[in-house]
């Protein structure tokens, strides 16, 4: 804890971090004052104070980001945090269930939530007192999640890995994410603690060597014990007795049966139907295949082994080579140098026993191949124009070159597998930026696009649209309250319409509509020609405009959505699926913890692997309960690298570690749902 010696006056001559540095206890008046809120309000009180006379009691409200704001110079005073390892407070929640409380640091006034900002939350258990610890990528900043810091705590997260200037953090909030009610949480201690040191932290089976835990691997003889363990229990492990061969529900309802899997609505509920006409219900894992690697240029010190190049494992990257994947190695230690084929077929016994029926999206050909479970390919491809979307670049799809890049990929991969029935059908892009992530960022992408040059395509798309709507350049000045004198001048030059005006916004919904209907009327006529079989199951929404989704539900046999956080979100995102008429599929979903030598919880942080368990249970229980959702598929099979994959990413998010050791507590959970689906779902 802080002494409470520890001035704010003194603080300020700080500029960077080798000890703890107070950035506010709520014991100065002024600093207090400073605080700036947003549909939530603040008390200083002696209830729950850590250390001196105060805390601050925040209540948030219902609203879309209620928050209390910190800035520099007034509400703390010190934005140098280059050398922190840790943004740590005190909290309590007095509710009697978890809370979700989240941080954002900005570095700029530019900060919109995705840019020049970092941010995370995390789940404070019901009325107990703990210490957040939440770490600062400073050291490797490549990463997403870093070891804990100096600091001790009794929860942590990693706050984001967004590119911003650590060394000039102008502000800092605490917020929720729209909660349903008031939220009230107590703070108090807000400080900035040290750094550790990042070398030497991946042992040579790529696991954190700076903690223990149940299970960890140190010899390859813990390895083979592992195998032979888990096999005997999946030997003697029940499988639901309620299946057909494709996982379909057996004792359901027969219906007609095409030799394909198609979707119907049976009893007022959307479902996928089997090839021979059953039910099904998608439960599915994504990234079904040995692939766990991430780069080692340049970060040598954080490994404490790399295999020489003439050793058998290097196959799976070695010193030198740039790149590692331990997960591969473990696999070749414990099943042996032909580890492909018994890896697949305990994979497929795990899967069974865990009452998985699908593998889903980025799997491994082979998964594809040999596991014979129902699956769904990814379509990806490139080589075409791009411009700044609604949160990334996107592809121009006006241009000559989006249709036959987008076919080439198409017919590539359905060549592949549109002869085999056990092919559900196809995800075609991911996550595609058509909106912002802000609240008031949905039409974005033709803001953008405005912007552009007149020789880009979409640029010359939407003039003709908006042309052919208003005809005389006039109307439009009228409606926009612009000066363009022709359509050619509002061709050529860059615009940035005044988005507050309805008729604005209007005309940018419009430009947004065609554009998503260029893309799904190309692709779904193009999955249709190349793959008639099978369901063109869509780009798999992240941010979700409606003038995206519903040109989506016109095209695609099932509407796809990643819908990450906590049960409770599919309420929020069902109030849109409301507004069409189409199955929806989950494509990814997860939660992770810190309790097993894991850097991040990816983007469903909480407490253990035995709460990781309980929400999974909790979240296909909801999705099972929405008349529109047909499935529900996990993103990943396996943990990410410790150190990151190609973008950092290393979260704890799979349902086996880099030893392939499975987590008991998720796969408990997981199974007690898995078997019980249909009995839900057909209730």
């Amino acid at each position: 804890m802080l002494r409470l010696t520890m001035l704010l006056s003194v603080l300020a001559a700080v500029p960077v971090v080798a000890a703890p540095v107070l950035l506010n206890s709520f014991e100065d008046e002024a600093s207090f004052q400073a605080l700036q809120t947003l549909q939530s309000s603040v008390v200083r009180t002696a209830q729950h104070a850590t250390e001196g006379k105060f805390a601050l009691r925040a209540t948030f409200g219902v609203a879309d980001w209620p928050h209390v704001w910190f800035d520099l110079g007034k509400a703390y005073q010190v934005g140098d945090w280059s050398k922190a390892g840790g943004f740590v407070f005190e909290a309590y929640n007095p509710a009697d269930e978890p809370v979700t409380l989240c941080v954002r640091i900005d570095d700029d006034k530019l900060a919109d939530g995705g840019q020049h900002c970092r941010q995370t939350g995390v789940a404070l258990p019901p009325k107990k007192l703990v210490t957040v610890v939440f770490s600062i990528l400073t050291q490797d900043a490549f990463m997403r999640g870093v070891p804990p810091p100096t600091s001790k705590g009794d929860l942590y997260a990693s706050l984001g890995s967004n590119p911003i200037d650590l060394g000039h953090i102008s502000a800092f909030q605490f917020f929720m994410d729209h909660p349903t009610r008031e939220r009230t949480v107590y703070l108090d201690n807000v400080r900035l603690e040290g750094a550790s040191s990042l070398d030497g932290i991946v042992d040579r089976f790529g696991q954190y060597t700076g903690a223990e835990w149940p299970g960890k691997v140190h010899t390859e003889e813990d390895l083979a014990k592992g195998r032979t363990q888990e096999m005997a229990q999946l030997k003697a492990a029940p499988r639901p007795a309620d299946r057909d061969q494709w996982g379909g529900w057996a004792q359901g309802p027969t219906l007609r049966a095409t030799g394909w899997f198609r979707t119907e609505r049976v009893g007022g509920k959307w479902w996928l139907v089997t090839p021979s006409g059953h039910l099904f219900w998608s439960v599915g894992l994504d990234c079904v295949g040995p692939d766990a690697g991430g780069p080692t240029k340049g970060r040598e010190s954080l490994f404490t082994w790399l295999p020489e190049k003439d050793d058998p494992l290097s196959t799976f990257g070695s010193k030198g080579s740039g790149w590692v994947n331990f997960w591969g190695m473990n696999l070749y230690r414990k099943y042996g140098a032909k580890w492909e084929t018994p890896w697949l077929d305990l994979t497929r016994d795990r899967m069974r026993a865990w009452g998985f029926n699908t593998v889903a999206n980025w799997s491994w050909d082979r998964s594809y191949k040999e596991l014979r479970l129902p699956y769904t390919p990814a379509i990806h491809y490139g080589g075409v124009p791009t411009f700044p979307g609604g949160w990334n670049d996107i592809p121009d799809f006006y241009s000559e070159a989006w249709p036959k890049a987008v076919e080439g990929a198409i017919k590539t991969v359905t060549d592949r597998w549109r002869d085999d029935p056990y092919c559900i059908g196809y995800f075609v892009d991911n996550e595609l930026s058509l909106g912002g992530w802000g609240a008031n960022d949905a039409l974005k992408l033709p803001e953008n696009a405005l912007k552009l040059p007149g020789d880009r395509a979409v640029k010359q798309a939407f003039t003709k649209l908006l042309r052919d709507k208003y005809l005389d350049i006039v109307k439009l000045n009228e409606a926009w309250g612009s000066q363009f004198a022709s359509w050619d001048d509002f061709q050529a030059q860059p615009i940035s319409p005044v988005t507050g005006k309805p008729a604005v916004r209007a005309d940018l919904s419009l430009l947004l509509t065609d554009f998503s209907k260029r893309y799904f009327t190309v692709v779904s006529a193009l999955m249709h020609q190349y793959a008639p079989n099978q369901l063109y199951l869509g780009p798999r929404f992240a941010v979700a405009p409606d003038e995206c989704v519903l040109e989506s539900a016109e095209y695609c046999d099932v509407v796809s959505y990643n819908i990450y956080g906590r049960a409770p979100g599919l309420l929020t995102r069902g109030e849109q699926i409301k507004k069409f008429d189409k199955p929806v599929v989950i494509g990814e979903f997860h939660f992770g913890a810190l309790d097993r030598g894991m850097f991040s919880g990816g983007l469903g942080p909480v407490d253990s692997q035995e709460e990781r368990g309980v929400q999974y249970e909790e979240y296909v229980k909801a999705a099972l309960d929405q008349p529109w959702c047909v499935g529900a598929h996990w993103f990943t099979y396996g943990d990410e690298a410790l150190t990151g994959r190609s973008d950092g990413e290393n979260y704890n998010i799979g349902f086996v570690n880099v030893t392939d050791t499975p987590y008991v507590e998720l796969v408990r959970h997981a199974t007690k749902v898995n078997f019980d689906v249909y009995q839900r779902r057909g209730r």
